[in-house]
């Protein structure tokens, strides 16, 4: 069976792990409070499994949710600007090894979320990114 936290740990290592996107803070779930930015919060959103034809084995297509914060609501332009940048990056970062090192069958980012996200009593310019990966398991009767 597929450790979904594993899996969750791993996007958030490989976001700490590249100094070059220039995040501040990487964090595991959603937070009470976003000191720094930018920065991120990496979490599972839904999974869903199916059977597939071969009868006890399925497919498990988990989502991660990651969502980059990147600064107050103030200069418009140029905050949203370096936010689609920034967004672009790690959206390349997660599609270089789309298997997570060997977790998933394949993994790819299929969405990308511009909004407002409200943090405690602070507003940010945020994406939402959804990671989707294909696992295959076996149900064990």
């Amino acid at each position: 069976m597929s450790d979904m936290s594993v899996i969750t740990q791993a996007i958030v290592d490989l976001l700490k792990g590249d100094e070059t996107l220039g995040l501040k803070e990487v964090y595991y779930g959603d937070q009470g409070g976003i000191p720094l930015t930018p920065s991120a919060t990496v979490e599972l959103g839904n999974k869903t499994r199916e059977y597939n034809q071969t009868g006890l084995q399925t497919n498990v297509v988990p989502q991660i949710q990651v969502v980059i914060y990147h600064g107050l609501l103030v200069d418009v332009q140029k905050i949203k600007k370096e936010l689609d940048q920034f967004v672009q990056a790690v959206e390349d970062l997660l599609h270089v090894d789309n298997t997570l090192g060997g977790l998933v069958i394949s993994g790819i980012v299929t969405s990308v979320e511009p909004g407002v996200a409200v943090v405690g009593k602070a507003q940010f310019y945020a994406h939402r990114m959804t990671w989707e990966a294909m696992i295959k398991e076996r149900i064990t009767v």
